[in-house]
Parts: structure tokens; C-alpha cells; sequence
């Protein structure tokens, strides 16, 4: 009999499966079934003609204050979006690279947070 999935492994699954959605989704099908982001999400971050947006690009905090789960999220977001796209608040000594990598930098649009 197969084991049961442990519960960060659910919630790491559903966090990547919303960014992928946020992420991808250019709000064109707001309203239709499509489109599964809130209208106020799409008003805010909708792209206007050129394919620039109008607003900054949208950006995500993940934040666990369990050391284990916290890991697993990191290598899971790493994994699927690769490094540039995470920024990892967790240590002191890059701390500082790494919010200016999530502030400054478009492609890096996901920041783990962790109360260590």
C-alpha cells in the first residue's frame, strides 16, 4: 500500500499550481472560466497594449516558520521556476541581495520567508 502524501507536499503542489496560474495568466479571459484570478487582481495587473504592464509585475511572498517545510517549498520553487525566479530570505548575510533581487529584478517573482 502506497504511503499517504505528507501535508507540505499537498500545500507545495497547490502554492506552485496558483503561482504557475498567476504567473502564466495574461487576465485576457477575466470573467470566463478560463480565468481564474480575481477581477481586482486583473484591473491591477492587467497588461496594456505592447505587452507592457501598466502596474509592477505581480510578486508573491511564501512564508513558513517551520525550518522543514520551508526547505521543502524552496527546493520545490526552485525546481520549477529555477533560482532566478526565487528569492530566498532566510540567511543574514544575503538578506539584502536577495530583497533587492525580489524588488528589482522582473524575473524573480517569488520571495520565501521564514521567522529564522
Amino acid at each position: 500500500k502506497a504511503e499517504d502524501c505528507p501535508d507540505y507536499n499537498r500545500k507545495a503542489k497547490y502554492v506552485i499550481g496558483k503561482l504557475l496560474d498567476l504567473r502564466n495568466n495574461d487576465f485576457a479571459d477575466v470573467g470566463s472560466r478560463k480565468c481564474n484570478v480575481s477581477p481586482m487582481a486583473a484591473r491591477l495587473f492587467a497588461k496594456c497594449g505592447g505587452g507592457k504592464s501598466s502596474h509592477r509585475p505581480l510578486k508573491a511572498i511564501v512564508f513558513s516558520q517551520f525550518r522543514v517545510v520551508y526547505e521543502y517549498f524552496g527546493d520545490r520553487l526552485i525546481r520549477r521556476f529555477g533560482g532566478t525566479c526565487v528569492a530566498d530570505y532566510s540567511y543574514g548575510g544575503t538578506r539584502t541581495q536577495e530583497l533587492q533581487k525580489f524588488i528589482h529584478q522582473p524575473e524573480c517573482f517569488v520571495m520565501l520567508l521564514s521567522k529564522q
